[in-house]
């Protein structure tokens, strides 16, 4: 078995890679070299400490991780079909601990969908703790009046700023993708506004859409917990101008926006389990 960090394997390699070890996931994988590469800013991806593992030349794993201080993320981790059950996925993830934890990391999270028992009892067998769950959630837009917020354009570091604020303000509880860290990064791939009330920011919204809906990558009150619920029931007006058909992906169970999106009628359509390692 070979490795090679992700720094000198090819980004094709590595996406054709992904997209075949998750073809046949409960919701498929189909990244871009394009898409990798804005993963690769947004979620705080490390290629020096990513690998392929290679057999004979030929690519059958890879382990992807995001770094932030003394924090990690298993962002993606897998091995093609043929290969598993040899031992290979625990060496694999054995390399991958290993590094984080020479790494200075000291606390690493990953993701891994309710329904996959077999995957949930591997990482556990690992030391991996169930931490909480995160819902991906859908939900149908009737035809509304129009938004009584005004919605105008901002940046990344004003995102990022407000989202500070929410999280202090109102004790919010987000998962790595949507950490002010992460909302402040993906400036340009999504859809970033101030809401504004009376000439007054009151949240913001980082959302786009797609062929088939309207996705939310986050909303929140700056300051006030109890305008949750009508700041994001006035943006789903403002969303109905585009798509009737809004999801919100890995929602964790605990955090405000999972409360008030259940209280506006959202359903879950994808449950999975946050889990967590202590490496020091």
């Amino acid at each position: 078995m070979e490795y090679k960090n992700l720094v000198e394997a090819s980004l094709m390699t590595v996406v054709n890679l992904v997209n075949e070890v998750f073809k046949d996931y409960i919701v498929p994988v189909h990244w871009t070299i394009q898409s990798f590469e804005k993963d690769i800013v947004e979620n705080s991806i490390s290629l020096e400490n990513s690998f392929v593992a290679y057999d004979k030349n030929e690519p059958i794993g890879f382990s992807i991780v995001s770094v932030r201080g003394e924090r990690g993320r298993i962002d993606s981790i897998g091995l093609l079909k043929k290969y598993r059950g040899t031992g290979i996925s625990s060496e694999i993830l054995t390399r991958t601990m290993e590094t984080l934890k020479w790494k200075g990391i000291r606390d690493v999270v990953l993701e891994v969908e309710e329904n996959e028992k077999r995957a949930v009892k591997f990482y556990q067998k690992h030391n991996f703790k169930l931490k909480r769950k995160l819902e991906s959630l859908k939900y149908n837009i009737k035809k509304s009046e129009d938004p009584e917020y005004k919605y105008l354009p901002e940046d990344g570091k004003w995102v990022h700023d407000m989202a500070v604020s929410a999280l202090n303000n109102l004790h919010r509880k987000p998962n790595w993708q949507r950490e002010p860290k992460t909302l402040g990064l993906s400036e340009g791939r999504y859809i970033v506004e101030k809401i504004v009330s009376k000439g007054f920011a009151i949240g913001y919204i980082v959302w786009g859409t797609n062929e088939d809906n309207a996705f939310i990558v986050d909303i929140s009150p700056i300051a006030d917990e109890t305008k949750y619920y009508d700041i994001f029931k006035d943006a789903l007006k403002r969303i109905a101008s585009e798509k009737n058909k809004v999801i919100m992906v890995s929602v964790p169970s605990d955090d405000l926006l999972n409360k008030v999106a259940k209280e506006l009628n959202f359903e879950p359509f994808l449950i999975q389990w946050e889990m967590e390692k202590k490496i020091h």
